[in-house]
């Protein structure tokens, strides 16, 4: 970046502020939701409070694949009717009654028919299938690929 002549003649703090402000001005990167969201405490998340999972899985060893449901109970800690699931691929949801939802990546957001409001206790269940990633045998490595990915022993960080 080029420094104009006419900013060295300023103060110091009148310079930092004019810089500041073109630089905040350039291009901003653009991230698809499932970047922007995942693992983070958005308006989807901080709504509600989940108190009790239940997961119910029936392995097909041959195939390699499972299916399933979980049970979801949580608490309004606010009025809110869409939730943010994570949800890894390759796993699939086939459905999640009473709600409609939206996949983006691992991202699921989950909109309820029935909005829920504050202090009410509600379940959600969803129905979903896939064939998982193996695990490696190899300590440390992506699972599969023998690609490294941190220190033996030590696991993934």
């Amino acid at each position: 970046m080029k420094i104009n002549k006419a900013l060295l003649g300023l103060s110091p703090a009148c310079s930092f502020i004019i810089f500041h402000m073109a630089s905040s001005c350039r291009k901003k990167k653009f991230y698809p939701i499932a970047v922007r969201c995942r693992g983070s405490l958005n308006s989807n998340r901080d709504w509600w409070d989940v108190l009790k999972y239940e997961l119910y899985v029936e392995p097909d060893l041959r195939a390699k694949s499972i299916e399933g449901s979980v049970r979801i109970s949580f608490r309004a800690l606010a009025n809110g009717a869409t939730l943010q699931l994570d949800f890894q691929q390759p796993m699939v949801i086939d459905s999640i009654p009473g709600a409609r939802y939206e996949r983006d990546g691992n991202i699921a957001l989950v909109s309820l028919i029935q909005p829920v409001n504050k202090g009410d206790t509600k379940s959600l269940n969803v129905y979903f299938h896939g064939k998982p990633r193996e695990a490696s045998l190899h300590p440390g490595t992506e699972a599969g690929s023998g690609k490294e990915t941190g220190k033996a022993g030590r696991g993934c960080r």
